[in-house]
Order: structure tokens, then sequence, then C-alpha cells
């Protein structure tokens, strides 16, 4: 791991264009990044940053040759070329292989952050002396208020507040749902951590996720013809999804490249990815059954989704696997815990909610809440008259179906 000394050392022995960009792309992530190394990926080129000028090594090396006249000896670096690498740097983004798993997703469980390097480097851009003295101590933007966060599902919270109908022609959920779910559930959980990431799906694997194969028949549920048009002016419009946090919204998606024309099913759509800080982990779910879902039921896809993210708690229902203190040898590092009072209590109101959408202005019949809730798969129901210890709210319990099988 580098140090700034010998990153500043570096920086000032540069001389050609390629070598002045490289050595402040590497000082500014070192800064930016907890002093990590920078990849080789995230050192732009010269036409990245200077794509307006006949000859951008020039205007590179005059930039550089100012800051070496004007630095401060042994100093921090301020150097002319540093905001434009760092902005570019941030909107940059990796191309990652997609989950092409075919039995089980990763759900994001988001709750939102606010990203330590990101606010470093936005205290930079009034400079000053404020740029190093602010505390970097409490960064955290709930995305919702303490007390109701526990019933909330960003997943679900993103479409409706973005007022697509709980339900589609029929009973299944729309498009625009399915589409925002499948595509953040398509992101590899080693890859969330990164501020921007790009996948390629194929139109077929896009069709089969979204209209999956009939259980019975195995026929194809979709059609080009019929079912192109819907997508494509879906993808076009899948900036419109955004994840409030009570203060602002962040943009999880944007779409990069649509083909005109599905004649070609292997043809790429690219979109990119960029996950709210803290969305790596989430709950197992079973893919074929929630696909099947989400073209049957509607309410129950939408329960299926807000149950197994709901009793997702890392530090209260997830837990480390230990025995005296220590990791226990072939057993899972993490596993469900087996105590009831840890899982959440959802009420007639939450299900009510959770499962037709906060929009939702129909009476609904306790049997059709009731319906969406019942014999949701990897869930056992354990309790129906359930009070929760923290607010005396009674309701449904639910524990995952594994739980039972924790280490003692």
């Amino acid at each position: 791991m580098s140090d700034n000394k010998t990153l500043d050392a570096a920086l000032v022995a540069a001389d050609t264009a390629p070598e002045i960009l490289d050595a402040v792309a590497r000082a500014c992530w070192h800064n930016d990044h907890d002093r990590a190394d920078c990849p080789n990926d995230a050192i732009p080129g010269e036409r990245d940053l200077f794509n307006a000028y006949a000859d951008p090594g020039a205007e590179c090396r005059e930039q550089h040759e100012r800051w070496k006249k004007e630095r401060e000896p042994e100093g921090t670096l301020k150097h002319p070329l540093a905001p434009l690498v760092r902005a570019w740097q941030a909107r940059r983004a990796i191309e990652v292989e997609p989950d092409r798993r075919h039995d089980t997703r990763i759900l994001p469980r988001i709750e939102i952050q606010e990203s330590r390097s990101a606010r470093k480097r936005g205290m930079l851009f009034g400079g000053g002396p404020f740029a190093e003295s602010r505390d970097m101590g409490n960064l955290s933007l709930p995305l919702f208020d303490q007390a109701a966060r526990v019933k909330r599902v960003p997943l679900l919270h993103v479409i409706d507040a973005a007022g697509v109908p709980v339900m589609a022609r029929g009973t299944g959920a729309p498009l625009p749902a399915r589409l925002f779910v499948r595509t953040l559930a398509s992101v590899r959980q080693e890859d969330r951590h990164r501020e921007v990431v790009r996948i390629a799906l194929t139109i077929e694997e896009l069709m089969d996720g979204l209209w999956p194969r009939n259980e019975l028949t195995g026929w194809r549920g979709w059609r080009p013809g019929r079912h192109w048009p819907e997508l494509r002016a879906v993808l076009m419009n899948v900036r419109e999804y955004a994840i409030h946090d009570g203060r602002g919204r962040w943009w999880p998606l944007a779409l990069r490249y649509l083909p005109d024309s599905p004649d070609r099913l292997d043809a790429f759509v690219v979109l990119d990815v960029a996950f709210p800080p803290g969305s790596e982990t989430g709950p197992v779910v079973d893919l074929p059954m929630m696909d099947r879902l989400s073209v049957t039921s509607a309410p129950r896809w939408r329960a299926y989704i807000a149950a197994h993210s709901l009793l997702w708690i890392p530090g209260r229902t997830r837990v480390p696997v230990k025995r005296w203190g220590r990791p226990i040898p072939g057993a899972p590092a993490y596993a469900w815990v087996q105590n009831p009072d840890a899982y959440p209590v959802l009420t007639a109101e939450d299900r009510r909610r959770l499962a037709f959408g906060d929009r939702d202005s129909k009476h609904r019949t306790r049997l059709e809440i009731e319906t969406a809730w019942e014999d949701l798969p990897g869930l056992a129901l354990v309790n129906r008259r359930a009070v929760d210890p923290r607010t005396g709210e009674v309701g449904w319990l639910y524990m995952p179906e594994s739980a039972d099988k924790a280490p003692d």
C-alpha cells in the first residue's frame, strides 16, 4: 500500500501526460478511499478528460507545470487536474458480469447511508480550512425515520412512490416493478459495493426473467413482437425510479444501450446500476418462485419480497455463528436467530400496505390480505397473534424455515 509521501514524489517526477494522469489518479484514489491503492481501470486517459482539445497532452502538461511551481513542499494534493480526475472516477462505470444463477438470488436490503468517500469528495469542493477539519464521524442518512424503518421495504417503496399501479392487467405485477427488482437482483453481491457497475443482459435473459416459462408446459411466457415494445418503453423510462430518503432521492438505474429491435435475442441491453451504500447484503430468495409470483399474483409477489427483506436484520436476526466466542469449524459464518422475539411483528395494516402499496385506497377484505401472506415460500408463520416486545403491536410473526437449523 502506497503512502502520501511516495505518491507525492511520483507526481513531482511525472513528465508526460500519461504519467501525470496516472500519478494524479493514484493520489486521488488513495485520499478518497481510505488509503487504498488505485485500480488500473480508475486511471483516465488523456481523451477521457480533455476530449475538447486538439492536443490534450499539452493542456495536461501546462497544468502540471503550474502546480509544480506553486505547490508547497511536502504539501497535500492540490493539483489542478485533481477535480477533473475525481469527477471522472466517481462517474465511471465498472463492467461486471451479471448474476446468471437460475436457482437463487440475493435481494438487496437497501438502507441508505451516506458514502464516506463521496462526502469526503464533497467537502473538498469548498476548499479552505474546513475541508480538512470537518467531523467525519456521523454520516448516516436513514432511509426512513427510525420508528418506521423496520416496517419499510425500499424495493417496494420505490415502486409505490413512482405511482406504478400495484397490479397490471390481470393479477401480475406491473412490468416496471418487475424490471426494477429483477435488475437490482442481477448484480452480484460482491459487486454491489462499487459506486457504479455496468451490466449487459441479453434480450432473451430479460424476457425470460420478466415473462417466465410456464412451469407445467415449459413454454416461453413471452413473444418478441408482443412484449418488446412494452419492455422497450419501460427501459427508456427506468431513470424515473428513485429511492427517497426523506430529504432527497437516489437514482439507482440508468439505461446506456438499447437495441433497435428484438430480432437478435442475444443482443445486449446495457444498464448502469448504482446501489446506495450499505446495500451489499440481503436475503436469499428462490428466483423461479419470485418470477412466477410476479406474473401470477402481485400482492403475493410483494409479500414475498417484503417478508424476506424485513426478516433480514444484520446483528439482530442474522448473527455470527460462534461458540465460546470463536467461529465453529465447518459451520456457516452467520445464521438466523432462533428467538422469535428478534423478528418483527406485522400488523394487519403492515400487511395491507406492503402487499397492496402505499397508495392503495381500495377497501381490502381480511381474506384478500391473508391470501397474499399465507404460505409464503421459505418462511414459517409461527404466530398469528404475536406481540412485539418492543412496541406492543399485535400481528403475524414469520421466521425463516431455516432458523430451526441454526447451530445452538
